[in-house]
């Protein structure tokens, strides 16, 4: 059974603004919604195999994030807003032919608020010592402050 999701466009950034310490995320996703079969109670494919779709995919996620100092660890203030324009993107369809909500779709996030703190690293000496896997030489990449460094891991 077939299951794609063709003429998709996801994409996302984030984004330094000219003030110090803050930054603008944001998140886009468009395209056809994913393809669903109608089907009778005993669970038998009416028709073809999902040749139905539900609605298309429309979200645009917009967050502001303000980075700064707490104690001797850096981090990271963020809030916005998730599905901003409030696009109706259904999950789920009652696909069942003869139920009393066949063909109505349900699953619609909605748009919603997001407030969350992250943790970006230590302070150790006016560096920054974030969080890194232990690996065989020494090739760990900081892409917060764009530096190579090197730490010997027990």
């Amino acid at each position: 059974m077939p299951w794609d999701a063709p003429d998709r466009f996801m994409g996302w950034g984030y984004f330094p603004t000219p003030w110090p310490n803050w930054a603008v995320a944001g998140m886009l996703e468009m395209g056809q919604g994913f393809p669903f079969s109608m089907q009778h109670d005993d669970g038998a494919v009416e028709g073809a195999v999902n040749s139905y779709r539900l609605p298309s995919i429309f979200s645009l996620d917009l967050h502001l994030e303000r980075r700064f100092h707490m104690g001797k660890h850096r981090v990271a203030l963020r809030g916005g807003f998730t599905n901003i324009t409030n696009h109706r993107n259904p999950t789920v369809v009652n696909n069942t032919i003869g139920a009393p909500q066949f063909m109505q779709y349900f699953g619609t996030p909605g748009r919603h608020a997001i407030f969350r703190l992250r943790w970006i690293g230590r302070d150790i000496d006016g560096r920054l010592q974030a969080l890194t896997l232990k690996t065989s030489g020494c090739r760990t990449y900081n892409p917060i402050d764009r530096v190579r460094a090197c730490r010997s891991l027990p």
